[in-house]
């Protein structure tokens, strides 16, 4: 109950500034360490960002609108992408300090 309740006060304060946090330069790097085709990076870039929804009404479309929230909490993929993106920072991280390291040794 109360890792709920941390989350879900932490999840509003951060949902202001998340999108400038994860860019989609980060992303894409982080599916390239994956080994992923970028291919197969665009075509997921085109689900994330370029959804777009129909309305019909007997069976002929009167609106088309596009999404603009993105990937949100509660999405589906939002758990798989949340451990993308630490394994991203943790490779950020870890290079970050083996240059610390090589510039105290020399």
């Amino acid at each position: 109950m109360v890792h709920k309740a941390l989350t879900k006060v932490i999840t509003s304060r951060l949902k202001h500034f998340m999108t400038r946090l994860v860019s989609w330069t980060f992303v894409v790097d982080a599916f390239l360490d994956l080994g992923f085709d970028e291919c197969f990076i665009q075509v997921l870039y085109q689900c994330l960002s370029l959804i777009s929804f129909q309305v019909c009404l007997n069976r002929e479309k009167i609106y088309s609108f596009k999404s603009q929230r993105g990937l949100q909490q509660g999405d589906y993929l939002s758990p798989y992408n949340f451990v993308l993106y630490l394994e991203r920072l943790s490779h950020l991280i870890q290079e970050d300090l083996n240059q610390d390291l090589q510039k105290s040794l020399v």
